[in-house]
């Protein structure tokens, strides 16, 4: 009887470790988008029509809006195949700041919904 006890007690711990354990979370794909406007106005910067898919060079004067990374939930392929930003459902929010340079907006993360990361240059 007592192996009997045993083997019972020994299956019900191992479904319960089992039952409890938290799955492993799957990293999410970013996609780039560079923005296109040669102004970078706040209302501009948070423009989502504003930003389009592909990297940048990023080259020129620090602080202005130049590309980031947008989290895969938040993009989609659209008839051509080409990834844009959501309008409906999952939409983006971009949060502009001032950059450094006191006159030009840029994206910024912290405050964005989506955007693990932006560069800022341009």
């Amino acid at each position: 009887m007592k192996r009997y006890l045993s083997g019972i007690a020994a299956t019900i711990i191992a479904i319960c470790l089992v039952a409890f354990t938290t799955p492993e979370k799957k990293p999410l794909n970013t996609f780039t988008f560079r923005y296109t406007p040669a102004t970078y106005t706040q209302p501009q910067v948070q423009t989502n029509s504003n930003w389009v898919s592909g990297a940048s060079l990023c080259a020129g004067q620090a602080n202005k809006a130049c590309q980031m990374e947008v989290t895969d939930t938040y993009t989609h392929l659209d008839a051509n195949n080409n990834r844009v930003l959501n309008t409906t459902g999952n939409v983006i929010v971009i949060k502009a700041v001032l950059g450094v340079n006191g006159s030009d907006y840029v994206p910024n993360p912290s405050t964005s919904t989506g955007i693990p990361s932006a560069i800022d240059k341009r």
